[in-house]
């Protein structure tokens, strides 16, 4: 029996996907605090290494930041090194704002 081979694509969705349930199960607080997070974010790391990501993921993350989900955002730079954000979303003009929300940004190129 020959196994399925997997799309970048596939791969890239599903290493996010790991990396949002990481993240939402680390304890608040810096999100690099978390070793289910770092460990992750190797994972990841190591497919951008490689060279295998796909044109979508470039487009999305690479020298910019671009939103993982709801919570978090994510960027890629140069040097193939993932930066990660918690999100924060916009208050009513009631409530106080503690964070400010982060911008989705063009980072220059190396």
């Amino acid at each position: 029996m020959s196994k399925a081979i997997k799309s970048k694509s596939q791969i890239e969705r599903e290493l996010l996907h790991m990396l949002a349930i990481a993240c939402y199960r680390a304890p608040s607080g810096p999100l690099m605090n978390c070793p289910n997070v770092i460990s992750r974010i190797k994972d990841l790391e190591r497919h951008i290494t490689l060279a295998l990501h796909s044109d979508k993921f470039d487009s999305e993350f690479c020298q910019r930041t671009g939103f993982i989900n709801k919570d978090f955002s994510m960027s890629v730079n140069c040097h193939g090194k993932v930066n990660l954000y918690r999100r924060t979303h916009q208050l009513t003009p009631t409530q106080e704002q503690t964070e400010c929300v982060l911008p989705q940004i063009k980072l220059v190129t190396c």
